[in-house]
């Protein structure tokens, strides 16, 4: 088994008819070491799928085969987030603006369906916000805009959510109109600062071999 990461052979030792999970534990181990994340497998030239890893986990793989490792250092993962979510941050807005609309206007069906879209686009920026915080090795307590941490502001998004949610479990359409005009919109507020307080904090990590 020849294992080559990043076009470098000889990175990690693979002992003899390994199976291949003390081949990937080998892999992850590195990349942690390097701060580093896989983001794609090959095996002699075909993409492994997680469905093939799992498959794959307790089979020896032969000498005459290759495994290509694609990475990616921390801090480019951590920013690649950053800027999709600097998109997503424009379209909750739309989503927030569009149900208050509907909200407001009385049409309560349609307004129900957006707001449960605005709380999954609220999940999703609250797990990916997660995800720079993990890779980047960043403290929320110390990310500040304004005086405010991020940490208050995730609690504070977790806090209005809960409230948000009970709302849209009894449909009770004056909360959710209270909720929608006078909180949701508020919570967006300083979101593109903090993101930017998030970029600024990630460290670079060298190129490997530099």
């Amino acid at each position: 088994m020849d294992v080559v990461i990043d076009g470098k052979r000889g990175v990690i030792d693979v002992p003899p008819n390994a199976p291949f999970k003390i081949i990937l534990d080998s892999i992850y181990s590195w990349t942690s070491t390097q701060r580093r994340a896989v983001v794609t497998l090959r095996l002699d030239g075909l993409y492994l799928s997680e469905e093939r890893q799992t498959s794959l986990k307790e089979k020896p793989l032969s000498g005459s085969q290759v495994l290509e490792v694609i990475t990616q250092s921390h801090a480019d993962v951590a920013l690649s987030i950053l800027d999709d979510l600097g998109h997503h941050l424009v379209t909750m807005r739309r989503l927030q603006e569009g149900a208050e609309g509907l909200i407001v206007s009385g049409q309560y069906q349609q307004g129900l369906t957006a707001l449960l879209e605005c709380f999954r686009a609220w999940g999703l920026l609250m797990d990916a916000v997660g995800r720079v915080v993990k890779v980047a090795g960043l403290d929320l307590r110390t990310v500040r805009v304004e005086g405010e941490t991020l940490e208050d502001r995730v609690l504070k998004v977790h806090e209005v959510l809960s409230r948000l949610q009970s709302a849209l479990d009894t449909k009770d359409v004056v909360r959710l109109g209270d909720l929608t005009q006078y909180e949701l919109g508020a919570l967006l507020e300083a979101w593109p600062q903090f993101l930017e307080r998030l970029r600024a904090g990630i460290r670079p990590v060298p190129s490997l071999g530099t």
